[in-house]
């Protein structure tokens, strides 16, 4: 019997301004601005009227991950959520609180890019997804159940390529927003058989 997953990516935040009212990097704190409820409410309200049934929603700690599952949660009529750890956005506290140009200026390439040398590497970020991902779908699978995650950017991209793709190397962090990378506020459906092969 396979298996169905949900991966779901928060909605547009707030970010915090400069004394010139300019975007900087947010950090883990920061909430779903209006906007992102709206798109979460838009893409929740698709998934009721496509009859979707979620028995579990598994999210990031971080406020705006939380908001996310708690809309999902209210509109599809879920009763659990469970945060998980290995779910949280990329640990870069190096660029928190700094321009949002800044970032932009390295095209969001953070990993070769690093502002602290306790910053996440993309294999770190892969081994805590996978171990996370590997978990809820033991869980969920023996109890015959579906489930939705929901995280952030970059891990949701990493996790994806993992099992789209898990005889390629982990995607160049130049280029892995080209391709199969989540917009805020949008969802991904899953189904995997007994081996977690999608």
């Amino acid at each position: 019997m396979n298996t169905i997953v949900y991966l779901v990516r928060h909605g547009e935040v707030e970010y915090p301004l400069d004394e010139q009212g300019r975007k900087l990097v947010y950090g883990p704190d920061v909430n779903l601005s209006n906007e992102g409820r709206e798109q979460i409410e838009r893409l929740s309200k698709r998934l009721l009227k496509d009859k979707t049934y979620i028995n579990t929603i598994f999210t990031s700690p971080y406020p705006r991950a939380l908001q996310t599952a708690d809309i999902i949660a209210e509109i599809l009529g879920i009763k659990t959520i469970i945060k998980n750890e290995n779910l949280k956005d990329t640990y870069t506290p190096g660029y928190t609180g700094a321009p949002y140009k800044d970032l932009i200026a390295i095209g969001g390439n953070t990993y070769e890019h690093p502002r602290s040398p306790d910053q996440e590497t993309i294999i770190h970020i892969s081994k805590r997804m996978t171990k996370g991902f590997i978990s809820i779908f033991r869980e969920i699978e023996q109890k015959g159940e579906s489930a939705a995650i929901v995280s952030h950017g970059d891990p949701l991209r990493i996790l994806l390529e993992r099992l789209l793709h898990p005889e390629n190397p982990l995607p160049n962090p130049a280029t892995m927003r080209d391709k199969d990378y989540l917009e805020r506020g949008t969802a991904v459906k899953l189904v995997l058989d007994s081996n977690m092969k999608v």
